[in-house]
């Protein structure tokens, strides 16, 4: 055997008798501990990402963050008990994803478009009749329900308000006298938001929060001359 074939046997005993220490050193883990190509196949991205849940997390920046609170939780303003956590301070921006709700004086108000499943289930271009309204954080898909098209002319402009209101005088639902109050329109338009967005109607004793953000814009456009808003209470009369 020449030198050469003799010194490249030693160097690869050498290595290997290196790594067998090492293993013995590193806690004696077998070969169940071996990473091979198809475990690496195995593998899904991002699969230990820290992940939110109700007890909060062990970062700093989330001792900061109200209790309980769960960012991305799909909620319809209904079950008020566990979601006492949105009326905390600095709460709205864990709840609020669309950038454009204000702060709420109740619990049932705290809602924002990303969390009604009506809103953020996607377009049906077959049947605009059924369907969601297209609102997430994807490409693609709307931001804000107030930045859809539809949302100023059905749920904003005065002449549409008014028409609704004269089509329930005309049936015996409502009385209208003019001048019309700002109340008045407000209240229209949170009638128009949710036939709109629930493409059909629901009936008198069945009724849905407006998210916090078509709240504002629809405030914005028809406000309380005082200052004073009865908030939710105004849909349900």
């Amino acid at each position: 055997m020449g030198i050469r074939a003799i010194k490249t046997r030693s160097r690869r005993q050498s290595v290997m008798a290196d790594a067998d220490s090492s293993s013995d050193s590193s806690g004696g883990h077998g070969a169940d501990d071996e990473v091979g190509p198809d475990d690496i196949m195995d593998i899904m991205p991002y699969a230990f990402e820290p992940q939110r849940d109700s007890g909060g997390s062990e970062s700093d920046d989330d001792d900061n963050q109200p209790a309980d609170a769960q960012a991305g939780a799909a909620w319809d303003g209904q079950d008020v008990e566990t979601e006492g956590w949105r009326l905390e301070p600095g709460a709205r921006e864990i709840w609020c994803r669309c950038g454009s709700c204000i702060d709420m004086t109740t619990v049932r108000e705290c809602v924002c478009c990303h969390d009604l499943p009506v809103l953020t289930d996607p377009v049906d271009h077959t049947n605009l009749d059924r369907g969601g309204m297209g609102v997430g954080s994807g490409r693609g898909e709307l931001r804000c329900i107030t930045q859809h098209e539809e949302f100023f002319p059905i749920c904003l402009m005065r002449s549409a308000l008014k028409t609704a209101l004269i089509q329930r005088q005309n049936l015996g639902l409502e009385d209208v006298s003019e001048p019309l109050s700002t109340r008045i329109l407000r209240l229209s338009a949170y009638r128009q938001f949710t036939c709109w967005v629930h493409k059909r109607r629901l009936g008198r004793s069945v009724r849905r929060v407006v998210p916090a953000c078509a709240v504002s814009k629809i405030r914005q456009a028809h406000p309380s001359p005082d200052g004073n808003y009865v908030g939710f209470l105004e849909a349900d009369e």
